[in-house]
């Protein structure tokens, strides 16, 4: 890859992330792609439709090209929406200004940068339309590290002042070429203001076509899943849970830095529906249905990442013909784009599928239930204040079993979404369901995890209380421990200086989690 050298941090206050290969997604493979253009490809899991196959899964992979040789990464407008509300108190506020400020400090010129602080009220610290820029900075970044926290939470009125000084930005005869992110970092549920999931969705989605996009960070155990993740999904963003200070770090770290990498802004897939057939793409909100195409958002794409769409294929209600020649024999799709880099064109890329009778894939069955179980889990696990519909649920679980039939992972798919449903049912830990909540949504969206703890999915499917979710985290990073202590024995004298700030890093986690298991 032809990445330009990124730029060190050195921060005093966070760990040093463990970068992924490609900053926040996983790496993927696809033969009919090449280093210098993006490319889509496509795969389904049997075909034609049958009685005892009547839904089919198409994998389409929209495969984004690696940094372009001798370009400079693309300037950066960001602002940071920073919770300072009563709840924020303590390590949680003092990481996310410490971090911030110290972010601040080490931008490259020509980035511009905007602080905002919320609690009852808005404050506006540093205006990135004024700049943003050197003393300014400085001087911002020295008020962050004196932050006290105040009162409630108004989530939609500080998000709202940083997205709108991204949007002046973006009307500047300067605007081209550059990336335009807000970065919120909460603990709460907004409690004022407006507090709508669907219209906090609405509002990041019109400051998106704007080109401005939204992340969020949700800190500990009590933020509102629904509303950082519809600000998230609406703002073509990404959504992190850090259940300490050490993970809302290392989360700021990788947004700003991964910014430097984006490649698309903003897209779009669009499918047309055939005659006779009903498409459905699980776990994506912001769908528009067409009556003869679904329009489903991709967001932005990383230098050299993959984002795997799973359609799900079955005959409409309409149309209960087995013949298969009323089948179609192909499938058509648009992906269509904004780029960040000034000198690529919109990108608009036509493809066309074609049907041909084949036996099932079970690998390729597996590939697109994991899919589709990660969406259901990330449908129920944000809905923390919604009612849960047991009848809905089951039907869901019925369609989910019949496609997963005869595969390898079948059992245990199965099987943990049952768990799942008896968590919605008799209690369910508030911190394992925040961080399935996000897990899941970066497990569908192709997205890397970077924190030092994790723990599986099936693991905190099985926490009925916070204690159970704390006490089993404090023995996953003991035995991280463990093994980074071999690690440190071994090591040369020169690296030994890195591995004992990891290993500090750790204990004090431990530590964390350690005195919330006693709560």
């Amino acid at each position: 890859m032809a990445f330009h050298r990124p730029w060190r941090w050195g921060l005093s206050h966070g760990p040093t992330p463990c970068w992924g290969p490609f900053l926040g997604v996983h790496p993927m493979s696809d033969s009919s792609s090449t280093s210098n253009s993006f490319s889509i490809s496509g795969q389904v899991t049997s075909w034609p439709l049958s009685e005892e196959r009547p839904m089919a899964s198409i994998l389409i992979d929209l495969k984004a090209p690696e940094f372009p040789a001798n370009t400079s990464r693309p300037g950066l407008d960001v602002t940071f929406v920073i919770d300072r509300s009563g709840s924020m108190s303590g390590g949680p506020l003092q990481a996310a200004t410490n971090a911030v400020a110290d972010v601040l400090e080490t931008l490259p010129k020509g980035d511009r940068s905007g602080v905002v602080l919320f609690d009852s009220s808005v404050e506006t610290m540093l205006d990135a339309t004024a700049g943003g820029e050197g003393q300014a900075r400085k001087q911002t970044a020295d008020l962050l590290r004196q932050v006290c926290p105040g009162g409630c939470t108004f989530l939609s009125g500080g998000w709202t002042a940083g997205a709108n000084q991204l949007s002046k930005l973006a009307e500047g005869s300067d605007a081209e070429g550059r990336v335009r992110q807000v970065i919120l970092l909460t603990d709460g549920h907004g409690n004022e203001g407006e507090t709508n999931p669907e219209q906090l969705h609405a509002h990041a989605d019109r400051a998106l076509q704007q080109s401005v996009q939204t992340s969020c960070i949700g800190v500990g155990d009590h933020y509102m899943p629904l509303q950082v993740q519809a600000l998230a999904d609406g703002g073509a963003g990404r959504l992190h849970h850090a259940t300490d200070k050490h993970e809302l770090v290392q989360a700021l770290l990788e947004e700003v830095q991964s910014a430097g990498h984006m490649m698309l802004s903003q897209a779009t897939l669009v499918v047309d529906i055939p005659e006779g057939l009903q498409v459905e793409c699980y776990g994506v909100n912001g769908l528009h249905r067409r009556p003869d195409a679904l329009e489903i958002p991709v967001g932005g794409m990383l230098a050299g990442a993959t984002r795997t769409i799973a359609l799900f294929v079955s005959r409409s209600d309409s149309d209960s013909s087995s013949e298969k020649e009323k089948l179609p024999t192909v499938l058509k799709m648009q992906w269509k784009g904004k780029p960040v880099h000034e000198d690529q064109e919109p990108l608009n890329l036509h493809y066309e599928l074609e049907l041909q009778e084949q036996p099932v894939n079970l690998s390729l069955v597996d590939q697109a239930a994991k899919v589709w179980s990660s969406a259901m889990m990330n449908h129920y696990a944000s809905r923390e204040h919604v009612q849960f519909d047991a009848s809905a649920f089951d039907q869901t679980l019925s369609m989910f079993q019949k496609f997963v039939q005869g595969t390898d992972q079948a059992e245990s798919l199965v099987g943990d979404l049952q768990v799942m449903k008896e968590r919605l049912q008799y209690g369910w830990a508030s911190s394992s369901r925040r961080e399935l909540a996000a897990l899941s949504r970066k497990d569908f969206l192709n997205e890397y995890d970077v924190r030092l703890a994790k723990m599986s999915k099936a693991s905190m499917l099985r926490d009925a209380d916070d204690s159970m979710y704390y006490n089993k985290r404090v023995r996953h990073l003991e035995a991280q421990l463990a093994r980074l202590d071999q690690q440190i024995l071994s090591a040369k004298p020169s690296e030994r200086a890195e591995l004992n700030k990891d290993r500090a890093r750790l204990v004090d986690m431990i530590e964390i989690s350690k005195s919330k298991s006693r709560r």
